[in-house]
């Protein structure tokens, strides 16, 4: 009886600190280029991009000026320093950018997002630059 109170007890304390280090995303950005999320490949414009389902690792990307979206399962991904902005980052390879992560400012904790393949095979011929965008947060 005891070693399922522990056990118990054990998963309640993971699961209330899953729940604190969970961050709601909800901003607005500008993209002045088209980029690749996870495997589609969407326009410039203003873009809405919300966290949803449980522990928030789920992005839903949607465009203001177009019918384009996509839905994206994340991982978390860490700074040793609390970020001072919102902000996007994207790989860029000659002119291919890629969404990478989302952080939000005050966080230590960011939002990565998994490689395409269409991301690993265009890096085989480019080399990788880093884009950021600052975003804001509603």
């Amino acid at each position: 009886m005891n070693k399922k109170l522990l056990v118990l007890a054990m998963s309640l304390a993971l699961l209330m600190s899953a729940d604190a280090s969970a961050q709601t995303i909800h901003l607005k950005v500008v993209v002045p280029f088209g980029f690749n999320a996870g495997n589609t490949m969407l326009p410039p414009g203003l873009y809405d991009i919300q966290s949803t389902g449980n522990g928030y690792k789920v992005l839903a990307i949607r465009s203001m000026n177009s019918t384009a979206a996509v839905v994206l399962i994340s991982h978390s991904c860490e700074s040793l320093h609390p970020t001072n902005r919102t902000r996007l980052v994207f790989h860029r390879y000659g002119q291919r950018y890629f969404l990478s992560q989302v952080w939000l400012q005050g966080n230590h904790i960011g939002h990565q997002l998994p490689h395409s393949s269409r991301e690993v095979e265009v890096a085989r011929d480019f080399s990788k630059d880093e884009v950021i965008l600052v975003a804001k947060r509603n």
